[in-house]
């Protein structure tokens, strides 16, 4: 029987990715996984994270002055029907995702990721 790297993770998903994610968390890495590769990248340092905040900002005071209820988030895990997890680094929802304490199942409405130079 030949097993698939998917289909592994599939059935093994919250238990390899909670291990994953601690182990890139200590190395100072964010991992995301794509078609069942791992993608690991440089956490964000403190200039990309300043203009998150500011981006976040801007969005929060838009919603407070027309009256939109939508949210942004931060680096928040999303979990995709295809299996991939993404951490985009600003996510837009119209409505509070469900999940509190466990990856996000719910499709933001739009997301911003923000390009800097590489280290």
């Amino acid at each position: 029987m030949t097993v698939k790297p998917l289909d592994l993770l599939e059935s093994h998903q919250p238990i390899i990715t909670e291990v994953m994610e601690f182990a890139a968390h200590k190395a100072g890495l964010k991992l995301e996984i794509i078609n069942g590769l791992s993608i690991w990248e440089p956490s964000p340092v403190y200039r990309h994270q300043k203009k998150s905040l500011d981006i976040q900002v801007s969005l929060m005071n838009h919603a407070a002055k027309s009256g939109c209820d939508c949210i942004s988030v931060a680096d928040l895990t999303i979990l995709f029907p295809d299996g991939s997890i993404k951490r985009p680094d600003i996510c837009i929802f119209c409505k509070e995702p469900t999940e509190q304490e466990t990856m996000c199942t719910q499709i933001p409405e739009a997301v911003i990721e923000i390009l800097s130079r590489g280290l």
